[in-house]
């Protein structure tokens, strides 16, 4: 089976905090690139009255907040935030739509999003950036972004409101949810190198192409770590899984792009893909950015619902529909809690906790796509940091997938 898979190569960026700005490369396209569709709803809208003393919104996750200075607006304004699809194929995460789009802001107001290490997909932190939808459906890069590393966020300043996300310069796109290939033995994978062209119209925030193009030799080495064979072919790899392999194993490879920073183009950009090689029934997690892989998958009936295990790895619900099961009390039926252990910390992390006799849940979910034959999935979320002698005192972001028998 051959799965091919395409690692995006985008022409600008944010700049590091500390850094001078970078100048603009020379534009890659003379055609105007296609405006796609705006994105549907996909969440609640959130809403608050902000007027001329400022104020802050964010969404329910924290993941988008929006600043308005104070003076910016004369009187009292409703802004809203609604997650919606997102269409631009190199976004990652979710899209957020903004309003009221048409607002006249007298001062720049902050916008920034949140990123987790599995958002990023083996690209490169110091390769984002902010981008947006116009009105007419056009991509667009938000210049002066800046990349806070230290906080795992993106910000801008600007006076615009529409759909906002965020991207990479060097991104693959192919594998899973979280971008991760899943290989049986025997099975191939190509990896092939692909760029995406900027249209100068002479405006601040140009428009950037949803199209790949030609990378054009810019891919100069190919590595893997682990088990199995790699085939370089200048742009583009194909790798081979072992023939025959007993255990499930995370192996990696990594393309070393020249000149994916325009502004510096003999620098050196890395994009890393992990190809997780799987057995008819696997759990795989990431917790803190560590991945692990969770031995001796099985599930069993237990009090009315379903227990999924494996080694530092549980999950407990109650149902059998597929679709999202947010992390919540499981004696209610939808819902779902987890525990996951941290191999180097040698921690425990859950969905849930006991404060002071009180229970809270985190934010996060499990999104299954069979319950039938296999239970099968992926999850998404924070999970509480152990803590025996009283209430939570921290959380790490966790993400994973999972194929296990019905038994």
């Amino acid at each position: 089976m051959l799965f091919t898979l395409v690692v995006i190569f985008f022409c600008f960026s944010c700049k590091k905090d500390s850094s001078p700005r970078d100048p603009e490369p020379e534009p890659q396209s003379t055609q105007k690139p296609k405006p796609t569709e705006h994105g549907n709803s996909t969440g609640s809208v959130i809403s608050k009255t902000i007027g001329s003393d400022g104020g802050t919104i964010e969404d329910s996750t924290g993941s988008l907040k929006v600043v308005i200075p104070q003076g910016a607006v004369d009187g009292p304004v409703n802004f809203t935030i609604e997650p919606v699809e997102n269409k631009f194929k190199a976004g990652f995460g979710t899209t957020f739509r903004i309003k009221p789009e048409n607002t006249t802001f007298k001062k720049d107001v902050e916008i920034s999003i949140k990123y987790n290490e599995d958002d990023l997909k083996g690209s490169p932190k110091s390769s984002l950036f902010l981008c947006y939808q116009d009105a007419e459906g056009y991509w667009r890069k938000a210049a002066g972004c800046i990349i806070d590393s230290a906080n795992s966020t993106l910000r801008v300043n600007t006076k615009h409101f529409s759909d906002w996300t965020f991207a990479a310069e060097i991104s693959s796109s192919g594998g899973d949810y979280f971008g991760t290939i899943k290989l049986k033995q025997g099975e191939e994978a190509k990896i092939e190198i692909y760029g995406i062209a900027k249209y100068d119209e002479g405006t601040l925030d140009e428009l950037i192409s949803p199209e790949p193009i030609d990378i054009k030799g810019k891919v100069i080495s190919w590595s893997l770590y682990g088990s199995g064979n790699l085939t370089p072919q200048g742009d583009a790899a194909t790798y081979k899984a072992p023939g025959n392999f007993t255990s499930s194993e995370i192996v990696t490879v990594i393309a070393g792009v020249k000149g994916g920073n325009p502004s510096k183009p003999d620098e050196v950009t890395y994009v890393i893909k992990k190809i997780l090689l799987i057995n008819d029934e696997y759990i795989e997690y990431r917790i803190g950015g560590v991945q692990h892989i969770a031995s001796v998958p099985q599930m069993r009936y237990s009090g009315g619902g379903v227990l999924v295990t494996g080694t530092g790895f549980l999950m407990s619900y109650i149902g059998t529909r597929v679709g999202k099961y947010p992390f919540g009390p499981t004696a209610v039926s939808g819902h779902v809690n987890m525990f996951l252990t941290h191999s180097i910390e040698n921690k425990s992390y859950q969905s849930e906790a006991n404060c002071s006799g009180t229970m809270i849940y985190n934010i996060g979910s499990v999104f299954f796509t069979s319950n039938t034959g296999y239970i099968e999935g992926r999850f998404a979320g924070d999970f509480f940091k152990e803590n025996l002698f009283g209430c939570p005192t921290g959380n790490l972001y966790g993400t994973g997938t999972f194929r296990v028998k019905v038994k």
